[in-house]
């Protein structure tokens, strides 16, 4: 029960659930970018693209909206 979890606890499943979906962006990230000849700067190439995915996830969410200033 939500009412039940104090706010560290939530905090703390926030973190945790946090760091489980950042690995599941980074191998999406790594799938949608498997197949083309990326000869340098991939890590460049897949940290943006990461960026990316994840502005438009906390837009679809309401977090943010493209009038918000995302720096970095």
């Amino acid at each position: 029960m939500l009412s039940k979890l104090s706010i560290q606890e939530f905090e703390r499943i926030a973190d945790e659930t946090s760091e489980e979906i950042m690995k599941d962006i980074n191998r999406q990230c790594d799938w949608a970018l498997d197949g083309y000849e990326i000869k340098k700067d991939y890590m460049q190439l897949h940290n943006t693209l990461m960026k990316a995915v994840t502005k438009r996830v906390a837009i679809k969410m309401g977090v943010v909206t493209l009038t918000n200033k995302i720096t970095n």
